[in-house]
């Protein structure tokens, strides 16, 4: 912080190119012998892409080095290299005289130059060595180190130790191991585990602290580290006699991303980035008070048929998350008459505290028959004055009551009948934590539970008409929406009277862009949400932190599918690991199919402003194709009429919607070009305009070509215009 700290005693000691905005390492601190250890990552990307995992005669990268910033006497001089900054020929830091690789002349069996190798480093062969910290007890250096597509490593961080990557993956073959050189050792890792979210599995590490206190006996001596994505906060302990380390799950909260000790009494402190907050380790030896059972919640008047208690009211969704096959179900409640929502077009809602969610998952036993329907789990969401929480209960096998999960979640096979082969599925219910890795207050808690996704009819409560509507005549709205007809709505995936474009975006609006949003948790520069046009998104052509090896990888390729990492990540091909990492096993196929054409077919075929201003004026860079040019003199900048579809060289070719009244029904009809969104607005005095409560006129993007919407008109006096925008 700029105010807290004086910026003018900084003094640079490395600086350094770096190709990846990933893979950083990022700790620093000082050892119990006064030295200055610093992590660093492989610079980014996959498969240690810039060849820099196995090197001690390159550049700063996947070590953890050791400098001594004094410059005790004996202390060496740094060999010469362009990232080290110095005063008059010397270096602003030395080398201490017994690190590993002071003079070395070979690593890995194979001859180096020794005024070429970095004498800096300690230890080698590190990925992404994502926080270390020092035993206050007796030195040990423990560090853990982020994995790439299958484990995540513990280790403890010995002189000279070279810790495999790339040419290994933990304990496990890795990316290069078809490259190791014949002189290549490697140490295993104290500890590793493989990704997912059970309750011993994650996808991101992060590195923690040995606690040694009084106030937490139980834990004394442990290391207590964690998993970002996972939100499970665990404990390691090494047998004294040997043997395997003893790992449990002591606690549960996504997006931590360091551990620290509360200089006052060694409390282990978690920084969780996702809801800006430092928190405290305490030990509680009270159980959670949450209703045992389903029924005792008294959220249904009957489990037999799930019929909701009064207060809680079903509602549905247009385009639901995927969820591995279930069939799911939905209610909310607000147990506090004086609460409401307050509605938002496009941003989350505000909701009140006290709401709850509730929503039921089945799964046909066999495809496509519900006969074989079985209930699985029903989940609830809380919201709170500073967050939320979520439970979940699992229904037995009679199959008339569900039980309170662990907080740690719980995994269970079943027996599935899919194109007439018999297979297992693994069903997971996730942790509490993991829970709210996804329902962050970034993406609004609820996460469906929106205007997009409620612009629907639905019945309710015995009534039958758009959500939005009938949830505002209920009074459930502490403001007032428009009309639904000028409100948006995601199309659902199968409406093909929606361009591909449009339902591919509500696709990743739905299981994407709660973490990949502005201000979101995804560590990755795309924005999935769906007011936002195409070109502002990230997408097309987008950079990746990732890109699996392959420089030429990108977000989405048009007409490269091989080379489309979302479509990779949502399929699990082309080497990619699956997207959503948490609580889901099997492949959306339709979502694979959709975008999959999406990449083949629409994307190449969409013209961007670049590519209509060659075709129109033949350059890229000549003046008259400028956005803000008018060469017809109509009036229409260049950029209106390429978003009209109008010709920019013919002043005749302004777009003029078509006007006719019959009767009391007015009708406007007009061209678009695809990938185009409109909205028509209405005035009675040029003055107040408003969109025009008809429906289709909800400004979701149509195909392209002729347009015709109809309305009442219920004044003597009625004005249009008509608002065209990219998407």
């Amino acid at each position: 912080n700029p105010a807290l700290a004086d910026t003018g005693t900084e003094l640079v000691l490395i600086e350094q190119r770096d190709e990846a905005g990933n893979h950083n390492g990022g700790g620093l601190a000082f050892g119990p012998d006064g030295y200055l250890y610093i992590s660093l990552g492989d610079e980014g990307g996959q498969n240690d892409q810039y060849n820099n995992s196995q090197r001690i005669d390159r550049d700063f990268f996947s070590a953890i080095a050791r400098i001594d910033v004094d410059r005790r006497p004996g202390s060496l001089a740094p060999n010469v290299h362009a990232a080290i900054i110095r005063d008059a020929g010397v270096a602003r830091y030395a080398v201490p005289p017994d690190n590993p690789w002071v003079g070395a002349t070979s690593f890995n069996g194979a001859a180096v130059t020794a005024s070429a190798v970095r004498t800096e480093f300690w230890a080698v062969g590190l990925r992404n060595p994502w926080r270390f910290s020092f035993d206050p007890a007796n030195g040990e250096l423990w560090c853990a180190d982020v994995g790439q597509n299958l484990y995540e490593r513990i280790d403890l961080i010995v002189r000279g130790g070279n810790y495999g990557w790339a040419f290994r993956e933990g304990a496990n073959p890795g990316p290069k191991s078809a490259s190791a050189p014949a002189g290549f050792t490697y140490r295993t890792p104290l500890y590793e585990y493989v990704h997912g979210s059970g309750t011993f599995q994650g996808n991101s590490v992060t590195g923690g602290i040995v606690y040694r206190g009084s106030r937490l006996p139980g834990l004394d001596g442990a290391y207590l580290f964690g998993d970002y994505v996972s939100g499970h906060i665990w404990s390691l302990r090494r047998p004294a006699g040997g043997g395997a380390p003893q790992v449990a799950r002591i606690a549960g909260e996504g997006g931590v991303v360091a551990f620290g000790r509360d200089p006052a009494n060694g409390d282990p402190l978690l920084a969780d980035i996702d809801g800006s907050r430092i928190l405290r380790l305490v030990a509680s030896d009270a159980a959670d008070n949450f209703p045992r059972t389903l029924s005792a919640t008294g959220l249904f008047a009957s489990l037999s048929d799930l019929s909701p208690a009064p207060g809680l009211l079903p509602y549905g969704v247009n385009v639901p998350f995927w969820s591995d096959h279930a069939v799911k179900r939905r209610w909310f409640a607000l147990p506090d008459p004086a609460a409401r929502f307050t509605w938002a077009r496009d941003a989350a809602w505000t909701l009140p505290a006290g709401a709850v969610w509730v929503k039921h998952f089945d799964l046909d036993l066999t495809r496509g028959d519900p006969a074989t329907r079985r209930r699985l789990e029903t989940r609830l969401l809380v919201k709170t004055a500073d967050g939320a929480y979520g439970v979940s209960y699992r229904w037995n096998e009679a199959q008339t009551d569900a039980t309170l999960v662990p907080s740690e979640g719980v995994t269970f096979p079943l027996t599935v009948v899919e194109n007439g082969l018999i297979r297992t599925q693994a069903w997971e219910i996730p942790g509490r934590a993991a829970c709210l890795v996804c329902h962050t207050p970034q993406a609004g808690h609820a996460l469906s539970f929106n205007t997009r996704q409620l612009n629907r009819v639905e019945p309710i409560h015995g009534f039958t008409g758009n959500q939005l509507d009938l949830l505002h005549a209920g009074g459930y709205f502490a403001n007032t929406p428009p009309s639904p007809h000028t409100l948006p709505r995601h199309p659902s995936l199968d409406d093909t009277s929606h361009p591909v474009d449009t339902r591919a975006r509500a696709y990743l609006a739905v299981n994407c862009a709660y973490c990949h949003q502005d201000g979101g948790t995804a560590p990755t520069a795309w924005d999935g949400r769906p007011e936002l046009a195409l070109a502002h998104t990230g997408l097309v052509n987008g950079a990746v932190n990732n890109n699996g090896g392959d420089p030429l990888n990108r977000l989405l390729v048009p007409g490269d599918p091989a080379r489309s990492v979302i479509l990779g990540r949502v399929a699990a091909s082309n080497g990619f690991t699956r997207m959503p990492p948490l609580g889901s096993s099997e492949l959306d196929q339709k979502a694979i199919a959709l975008l999959a054409t999406w990449v083949t077919d629409s994307l190449p075929a969409r013209q961007d402003y670049a590519g209509w201003r060659v075709a129109n004026f033949g350059s890229a860079t000549s003046p008259a194709g400028a956005a803000d040019a008018d060469p017809d003199g109509d009036g229409a900048a260049n950029w209106a009429e390429f978003v009209a579809g109008t010709a920019p060289l013919q002043a005749a070719a302004l777009l003029t919607p078509a006007i006719s009244a019959d009767g009391s029904v007015a009708t406007l009809s007009f061209d678009i070009p695809e990938n185009r969104s409109f909205q028509i607005e209405t005035s009675t005095d040029l003055a107040t305009w408003i969109p025009w409560p008809v429906p289709g006129n909800d400004g979701t993007v149509r195909p392209g070509g002729r347009v015709t919407v109809s309305g009442p008109i219920d004044s003597p006096r009625r004005f249009f215009r008509l608002r065209i925008a990219e998407n």
